[in-house]
């Protein structure tokens, strides 16, 4: 194996590598903030009960989410097709559930408001686990009639 072979397999390891490590980095920095929190908490005396919150739901669309797997997806699957190596067939699967993964995302957001609209027009609104579910009446713009 030659130098520039060899560099280039070292270049694109390190590129598989990168996400891996951010993603860890977040994870641990993230924990470490909220051990912080919770000493800090109990130092001024909140009661145990009190420190831990309900556990984070992510609140955005979720065609977001979707899209950007699948872009991730494709960028890996670039690296695995540009390697031109035996993992050839792994960046096809992968380019396949990228595209994939970005058609979900934007068929999510195409339908995502048509799905509310249909809870605006009278159906349930709140939804969350302590809710009270009621549908809305209908609401009429006809005048009462008085008998004559």
């Amino acid at each position: 194996m030659s130098l520039p072979e060899a560099l280039g397999i070292t270049l694109m390891l390190a590129a598989c590598m990168i996400p891996v490590v951010v993603i860890f980095l977040f994870v641990y920095f993230a924990k470490r903030l909220e051990h912080k929190q919770i000493m800090t908490a109990i130092e001024k005396g909140t009661p145990l009960s009190e420190l831990r919150p309900l556990r984070f739901r992510h609140t955005g669309p979720i065609w977001v989410r979707h899209i950007a797997f699948g872009i991730m997806a494709l960028f890996i699957a670039l690296g695995f097709l540009v390697s031109h190596s035996e993992w050839t067939l792994v960046g096809f699967i992968l380019c396949g559930v990228g595209v994939g993964g970005i058609v979900r995302g934007v068929l999510c957001r195409k339908y995502a408001g048509q799905n509310q609209s249909g809870l605006q027009n009278g159906g349930l609104k709140n939804t969350g686990p302590n809710a009270y579910n009621s549908p809305t009446p209908l609401q009429t713009n006809q005048q009462p009639t008085t008998p004559s």
